[in-house]
């Protein structure tokens, strides 16, 4: 007979997909963990992916290794929720008896995500992780701050997605032209090394 844990131990894993068509882009690498119900700090988006952002940042600076330059973009998708009757007495007396029953209405599978985000080799990936915690934290807040009556329910998967990214790079020296040149009115530095963009 199998014996059910008492506690059970929560472990996020990121499952690891290459080559992943999203819309018209191809991403490199595309790491996805479902949280099970239950995990502990789901219901706190930024506290739960506070507490997991050693094995997120383990896992860019692993690509980064891997790929070199690269852009990523980190979401989560989550369960939002509103009260069914929101509206109710919005426009009448407002007498609510206290028999009635808090229904829920659940969307599933909503994305908040990060813009594309650079990670050279020189980038610290911890500033760029609070970043990206930012701008999550951002976009719930606008979804939620409308006027919907929508609210965060919880944390559903974790995503991260990285492409391979060639920055710009330093160019040799361009001589002005004549007539620039003539008014000395524009300062264009002799550049002796490739490296304007470092």
């Amino acid at each position: 007979m199998m014996q059910i844990d008492p506690d059970p131990h929560f472990e996020i894993i990121f499952e690891r997909r290459d080559q992943v068509r999203i819309g018209k882009e191809l991403t490199d690498s595309n790491f996805m963990a479902d949280i099970a119900i239950g995990t502990p700090g789901e219901y706190d988006y930024a506290s739960f992916l506070t507490e997991h952002s050693q094995i997120i940042q383990n896992i860019l600076q692993d690509e980064r290794n891997r790929l070199g330059s690269i852009k990523i973009r980190i979401g989560i998708f989550a369960t939002i929720r509103r009260l069914d009757s929101y509206l109710e007495g919005l426009f009448g007396d407002g007498n609510f008896s206290e028999d009635d029953g808090i229904e829920y209405i659940y969307r599933y599978n909503i994305p908040f995500k990060t813009c594309n985000m650079p990670i050279l080799p020189s980038t610290d990936i911890n500033g760029t992780f609070n970043f990206a915690l930012a701008r999550i934290m951002q976009k719930v807040e606008d979804y939620v701050n409308y006027k919907s009556g929508w609210e965060f329910y919880h944390v559903e998967k974790i995503f991260i997605e990285i492409s391979q990214f060639q920055p710009p790079t330093g160019a040799e020296h361009i001589p002005l032209p004549k007539d620039l040149a003539t008014k000395k009115g524009v300062v264009n530095p002799a550049n002796d090394d490739d490296k304007c963009f470092q």
